[in-house]
C-alpha cells in the first residue's frame, strides 16, 4: 500500500488507537478514517489517578437502569469520575453474572459502547497524540456503520451507512472492532471442536459456553472437567475478562483446578 493512501479502521476503541499510532510512528502520510456506530473514542486517564472509590453497586440488587442512575450519581459527586469506574473492577464480574439474559442483552445494545470507552481508557500521552492527529485532520472519526466494501482501481471504497453517509476510498481496511459475535464460526479450530460437540457458542454469541469455573460446556449441556477456556473466549460468562489482571486470576484458578484433578 502506498505510504500516502488512506486507511479505514473499523472501530474506534483502543485497538484502533494502537494501530493509528503505529502508522504514525512509521511515517504514514495518508488520512486515517475510523468508523464506529457511535463514533466514541476511549476516555483519557489523568496523569495522577485517584484511588478507586467504594463500589455503589451490588450484584442482583437493582435493574440495569437503576444501576446506571446510581453510578452516574456517584461519578458526578466525585472530583474524578474515573475513581467510580475503577471502584467497580472487583465487582464487575459478579454484577454481570447476576443479570438475566434480558438485562445482558439490553446492556450490550445500549450501554456496552459507553462502558468500554469509560472503563478502558487511553494513557494521557496517547490521548494527546490522538487529539493532535484529529486536529491536524490526519485522523477523522465517522459515526456510522460500515456497509459495502467495494473494489476500486487503487484499493477499495468503504460505504459508511448512517446519518452522515459517506464513501471512503482506502488502500487498506483494518478490523479494530474488538469482540466478534459468533466467534465459534470465525475460528477453524473452534468450528472443528463445535462439529465434534466439544464446544458451543454462549447464549449471547460472544464466545464459547463455560461455567463459572471456566470449564467448557458441550452441546450436551455437560462438562467433563477436562477442557477449559480463558480470556476473551469466556466473555459471555465473565464479561470483564480481556485485561491481564483479570486473565491472570482466571488462569490461576484454572491451573489450580487442573492440578487438583491430576493429583
Amino acid at each position: 500500500m502506498p505510504n500516502d493512501a488512506d486507511v479505514v479502521f473499523i472501530g474506534t476503541g483502543l485497538t484502533m488507537v494502537d494501530q493509528c499510532l503505529l502508522l504514525k510512528r512509521r511515517g504514514f502520510k495518508g488520512t486515517m478514517h475510523a468508523v464506529s456506530r457511535r463514533g466514541l473514542l476511549p476516555q483519557a486517564h489523568l496523569s495522577r489517578r485517584a484511588d478507586p472509590a467504594d463500589p455503589v453497586l451490588v450484584a442482583g440488587e437493582s435493574k440495569l437502569s437503576d444501576m446506571l442512575r446510581r453510578l452516574r450519581a456517584q461519578a458526578a459527586d466525585m472530583p474524578d469520575w474515573r475513581a467510580a469506574m475503577d471502584g467497580l473492577r472487583p465487582v464487575t464480574q459478579a454484577l454481570w453474572k447476576a443479570m438475566d439474559a434480558d438485562q445482558r442483552g439490553r446492556f450490550l445494545r445500549h450501554a456496552a459502547a459507553y462502558w468500554n470507552v469509560h472503563r478502558h481508557g487511553m494513557a494521557p500521552a496517547v490521548a494527546q497524540e490522538i487529539e493532535a492527529l484529529r486536529k491536524s485532520g490526519q485522523l477523522v472519526i465517522h459515526r456510522g456503520r460500515p456497509g459495502a466494501i467495494r473494489s476500486a482501481k487503487h484499493g477499495v471504497i468503504v460505504d459508511v451507512v448512517g446519518v452522515n453517509a459517506v464513501a471512503l476510498p482506502a488502500g487498506m481496511v483494518v478490523n479494530c472492532a474488538g469482540l466478534e459475535r459468533c466467534v465459534v464460526g470465525a475460528s477453524p479450530l473452534l468450528s472443528d471442536l463445535a462439529r465434534k460437540g466439544l464446544v458451543k457458542p454462549d447464549s449471547l454469541g460472544l464466545g464459547i459456553a463455560v461455567d463459572d469455573d471456566s470449564t467448557v460446556i458441550t452441546d450436551r449441556e455437560a462438562t467433563d472437567g477436562r477442557l477449559y477456556a480463558i480470556g476473551p473466549l469466556t466473555v459471555g460468562r465473565h464479561w470483564e475478562i480481556s485485561a491481564v489482571p483479570d486473565i491472570r486470576v482466571q488462569a490461576r484458578s484454572v491451573a489450580e483446578r487442573i492440578s487438583a484433578r491430576i493429583r
